[in-house]
């Protein structure tokens, strides 16, 4: 019954929302990023409770074949060309988002262009070698099929599904083996107390080295920021480019640099390409100051909770 189905979609975005909102944040991040990824979310979440949809479906479908008698419709009760369709549009729209969409999205994203179209035109760059990789694959299977007799234009879909498939039991087989090492082992760090401490210190102490590299690091792109725009002058044609990337870094880390010794080794590239990859490198290094900055902070956190735990169990005993 499609109101059934319909009160699951809305189950699912409104999960889908609240797990975004949680781990992703509407406010920090393009709109273009969160709505793919809420519309992919939404997709995957829902082929969950499309499942028991379809086999209770099928389960009475098979009741009414057998005796037809004591068969009662499920609430979900679905035809068998209506499932057909449902996972159909399920599947081609999650694999055409996997290997075209978000890809370039991917890259578009993180390119360090300054408008739409020179943004799209770095994201297809960045993946001509994907794209020529998968070709390459995908020709040698169309060769082996060709050379048994069996291939019809009516194969190509079979071969990506098969591609597809492959390539996902691969990297599924993949995170399965890192789980079922680091499952047990993390369960084992945090039954044995003094042993988990001893891991979280030595994460803390990692988590600071690299807080501090991700600091200097960008106090290096900020430098370079800051001499790019004393060399540009408010006519040139580059000064809007410098100009949104000083906008992206907060204030107090400009006025931190601003007594300090702001020289450079070399003089930073003014042209386009070169202020689109500082633009870029300003954007990464503020992402890994932030991060790094929140896994320490956190890690500090359970150290600290873990050491009054530990402490009391000592004071116990």
């Amino acid at each position: 019954m499609w109101w059934f189905i319909f009160v699951e979609l809305v189950v699912v975005f409104v999960m889908v929302l609240y797990l975004y909102q949680r781990y992703g944040s509407f406010q920090n991040r393009e709109w273009y990023v969160s709505v793919s990824t809420v519309f992919g979310w939404t997709i995957c979440f829902f082929i969950v409770f499309l499942v028991p949809n379809d086999v209770s479906s099928t389960n009475y479908a098979k009741c009414l074949e057998n005796s037809g008698v004591n068969c009662i419709p499920p609430l979900t009760d679905l035809s068998p060309k209506t499932l057909e369709h449902l996972w159909s549009f399920l599947y081609w729209t999650s694999f055409f988002l996997t290997w075209l969409i978000y890809p370039l999205l991917q890259s578009y994203s993180v390119a360090g262009d300054f408008s739409f179209l020179r943004k799209l035109k770095t994201a297809i760059r960045q993946n001509l070698v994907f794209y020529g990789v998968a070709g390459i694959l995908l020709g040698a299977l169309l060769i082996i099929v060709a050379s048994v007799g069996k291939f019809q234009l009516n194969t190509l879909p079979g071969l990506a599904i098969a591609m597809g498939n492959a390539w996902g039991l691969g990297l599924l087989l993949g995170l399965l083996g890192a789980g079922l090492i680091q499952a047990p082992r993390y369960l084992w760090r945090i039954y044995k107390r003094d042993t988990h401490l001893n891991h979280l210190y030595f994460r803390l102490a990692h988590y600071h080295s690299k807080l501090i590299k991700s600091r200097l690091k960008l106090s290096k792109v900020i430098k370079r920021v800051q001499a790019a725009a004393e060399m540009l002058a408010e006519e040139h044609h580059h000064r809007a480019y410098i100009e949104t990337i000083l906008r992206k870094i907060p204030m107090e880390e400009q006025k931190n640099l601003m007594d300090a010794d702001s020289s450079i080794n070399k003089e930073p590239d003014l042209s386009y390409d070169g202020l689109a990859k500082l633009n870029g490198r300003t954007r990464d290094a503020l992402f890994d100051r932030d991060r790094y900055s929140v896994m320490y902070f956190e890690c500090l956190k359970a150290v600290l909770k873990l050491e009054d735990i530990v402490n009391g169990d000592y004071l116990i005993a």
